[in-house]
């Protein structure tokens, strides 16, 4: 269990970095192969395998939620996105069915032609579940760092 009440004198309900998430020219450790597509702190989705990475941007998503439907490594994906509750999520799109986009039934994110509830584990309503790729969020300059190539999602 955590509690805020350490003994130390800090304010637990505040955000202790300054601008640090919001300045992008302010990074506190150096950075090989800057990239600058995108600027640094912005936030993004990266699909990855060992070789291969591709971003989308959270501002690539309406702030009610919406699905973009891509390929990446040959593979057909669905990613889920909503800006204002700040997510995103891939998963292998099944063949030959189509995603809409569920809004306010969290944790289910997306229904199929079918009928089945999909939640943001991929976990079916009917049982089974989408494959989940490799995946993380992170600030943008993190992945040129350690991946070369990286691929942005251009709508």
């Amino acid at each position: 269990v955590v509690n805020t009440d350490t003994g130390a004198n800090r304010d637990y309900g505040r955000y202790p970095y300054g601008d640090y998430k919001s300045n992008n020219d302010r990074i506190i450790f150096p950075v090989s192969n800057e990239d600058d597509r995108i600027p640094n702190k912005e936030r993004v989705l990266a699909i990855l395998d060992d070789t291969e990475v591709k971003a989308y941007r959270f501002t690539d998503f309406s702030p009610q939620g919406s699905i973009i439907e891509d390929n990446y490594n040959s593979t057909d994906m669905v990613i889920v996105g909503n800006s204002d509750l700040n997510f995103l999520v891939a998963f292998q799109k099944e063949s030959g069915r189509s995603y809409t986009f569920l809004d306010d039934q969290f944790p289910y994110v997306i229904q199929d032609d079918k009928g089945d509830k999909i939640d943001v584990f991929g976990n079916k309503s009917s049982g089974g579940s989408l494959t989940i790729p490799d995946q993380l969020i992170g600030f943008w300059f993190s992945f040129p760092a350690f991946f070369d190539n990286v691929e942005i999602f251009n709508p």
